[in-house]
């Protein structure tokens, strides 16, 4: 977005941060035209726009508005039981990697366990899909569990697989025969999305 409006990251993270004292007109025009508001909206003149989570990603203009999920755990059958948050993520459509909308969702991170990859707090897009490539970072649920992020490790024709976490205070799950009935993939991750 910096590169797009000719902005440096600095003045951007004022802005974001409302610690900016003033906008040029020009700019917040622009900032406004990229992401498909109106200049009041941006500047808070205008309420929120709601985002029904029964959207599961509204387009405004360049960007894609996401509801944050706060949970995701096993359901009946293959589904996952999804809870949100209030919170919204506009996410640019270039980070979605030609993914559509309904392929993908917001996740807020929780615990330390991929730490410091990967940080409480932080949000994370991921893809939608019931398998990863050996050596992915995906949204696994096991055991009827809350999902989480790991790495996933696994050798075709061999009957194991491995939730890695990054932090080494965390020990490596490996699920063997019977028990990987029990362990779903929900999707891979595909940006992280981190609040300084």
């Amino acid at each position: 977005m910096c590169d797009d409006l000719g902005m440096s990251r600095s003045t951007l993270t004022e802005l974001r941060k409302g610690r900016a004292k003033t906008i040029n007109l020009e700019k917040a025009s622009m900032i406004a035209d990229y992401f498909g508001v109106s200049v009041d909206y941006l500047l808070g003149k205008e309420a929120l726009p709601h985002t029904p989570v029964s959207e599961i990603g509204e387009e405004v203009g360049e960007v894609v508005v996401f509801p944050v999920l706060v949970s995701l755990r096993a359901g009946f059958g293959s589904a996952a039981i999804e809870t949100y948050g209030d919170d919204i993520e506009a996410i640019p459509k270039s980070m979605m990697v030609g993914y559509s909308r309904d392929e993908c969702r917001v996740l807020r991170v929780k615990g330390d366990s991929m730490y410091p990859r990967i940080c409480d707090g932080d949000k994370v897009l991921i893809h939608l899909q019931d398998s990863v490539d050996s050596g992915s970072v995906a949204v696994v649920i096991y055991n009827g569990e809350e999902a989480t992020i790991k790495k996933v490790r696994y050798e075709p024709g061999e009957n194991w697989v491995e939730l890695i976490p990054a932090n080494p205070e965390f020990i490596t799950r490996r699920i063997e025969g019977k028990e990987l009935e029990q362990c779903r993939v929900i999707g891979k991750v595909i940006r992280l999305i981190r609040d300084f």
